[in-house]
């Protein structure tokens, strides 16, 4: 059975308005992901989603 728990998450953008950080944080579990921009435009680079337990 899935339960349901209240959650908080935390954004972090660079001086272009792109997403950097993604941070979640709840009772059972915590997590960040960051995520690269590629240097020669405004779109991620191609990484392994990798969620990292805090």
């Amino acid at each position: 059975m899935i339960s349901l728990e209240p959650y908080h998450q935390t954004y972090t953008y660079d001086i272009g308005n792109n997403l950097t950080n993604l941070s979640h944080q709840a009772n059972s579990s915590t997590w960040q992901q960051t995520i690269a921009i590629h240097p020669n435009n405004n779109r991620s680079t191609e990484t392994p989603t990798i969620r990292q337990r805090l």
